[in-house]
């Protein structure tokens, strides 16, 4: 599931991805789309509607560092059949350094 030449975004929030893609155009034409959550190892987050919306937030997740997640995402026409699936990747690098209060100084001018 690991990707060969797709981008891959780095973040450090554990609890969240947001996701936006370019809407898909159907001559019979677009009911909804569905979004997913996935690791190598499985399903995160199974299929879930976010109607004609060609972003997405979602929340509430509980996301492990140093581990990449894919989002995939599908769309339905009004006839019901659905689009190739597009995904996204995202690394989670982990929480964010905590500021000490510590500094370090050194005077490389001559």
């Amino acid at each position: 599931m690991y990707p060969s030449r797709e981008q891959i975004f780095v973040q450090s929030n554990l609890t969240a991805l947001k996701v936006e893609w370019t809407g898909l155009l159907d001559a019979a034409g677009l009911n909804n789309y569905e979004y997913r959550v996935m690791t190598p190892e499985g399903v995160t987050l199974n299929w879930t509607d976010c109607g004609n919306y060609t972003f997405v937030d979602i929340t509430g997740l509980n996301l492990k560092p140093e581990a990449i997640y894919a989002v995939q995402i599908k769309a339905y026409n009004v006839a019901n059949i659905t689009s190739d699936g597009i995904q996204t990747f995202t690394f989670l690098k982990g929480r964010a350094p905590q500021l000490t209060g510590n500094a370090f100084c050194t005077n490389s001018l001559p």
